[in-house]
């Protein structure tokens, strides 16, 4: 699987992985596919992790013929995935990945991130949220911007949906997923969260969200 990885790159190799879980169709086969997909991006969790929150979701959350992957169980199980991952790697320092051959690992990770055909380019966005832009990013920067960038690509798909919609839906999951977490963890993956975001969440899916969930959305520390 590391040589795959390798000859692949790790944008090939999450849209594989991708792939896999949205081409499963019983609930029991998608949780399976789900939790050994984030198993196996643990060859190399900062990098597949930016690969999803960079190249795989904004490719998806804009409609370019990948409808499929925001209909249930699908969209569930990308949300948790997203989610997943992206608390593990929030609480990882500079790490390399198992596979022996990423040598230049900042160079690597700063090309993917800010490449001519990145959707979503982090250099941009620091310079947007008023943030020093460093050509020479830590594994650590590059992931913490990635995290506020997600938000920013989720509310801005959230607030375009008038109506309940596959976005909508989504967006809602990821929301849900950083609250089951709770603590700390909950309140670190939730902290870019727009306001916004939240009471248009509340105005069109009253349903999807629960006294006990609002509660913990505003207070992760409450218990489950």
């Amino acid at each position: 699987m590391a040589r795959l990885f390798d000859i692949g790159g790790t944008q090939w190799f999450m849209e594989v992985l991708v792939s896999k879980i949205t081409s499963q169709v019983y609930n029991e086969d998608v949780d399976r596919c789900t939790e050994l997909v984030l198993s196996m991006m643990h060859i190399d969790l900062p990098g597949c992790t930016l690969s999803l929150l960079l190249h795989i979701l904004p490719s998806i959350l804009s409609g370019s013929g990948r409808k499929e992957m925001l209909c249930y169980p699908a969209n569930a199980a990308l949300a948790k995935l997203t989610v997943s991952s992206l608390a593990a790697v929030l609480k990882m320092k500079n790490s390399v990945p198992y596979s022996t051959k990423r040598k230049l690992r900042s160079a690597d990770l700063d090309n993917m991130c800010n490449s001519t055909t990145q959707p979503v380019k982090l250099r941009k966005l620091a310079a947007g949220e008023g943030l020093p832009v460093d050509p020479n990013l830590t594994q650590e920067q590059l992931v913490s911007q990635a995290h506020v960038g997600l938000f920013q690509l989720l509310s801005g798909a959230g607030l375009e949906s008038g109506s309940l919609s596959p976005k909508l839906e989504f967006v809602a999951a990821v929301v849900h997923e950083c609250v089951k977490i709770g603590g700390e963890e909950s309140a670190n993956l939730l902290s870019p969260l727009p306001p916004e975001l939240i009471n248009h969440l509340l105005k069109l899916m009253p349903h999807k969200f629960e006294m006990e969930v609002i509660l913990r959305l505003f207070d992760p520390n409450l218990p489950a």
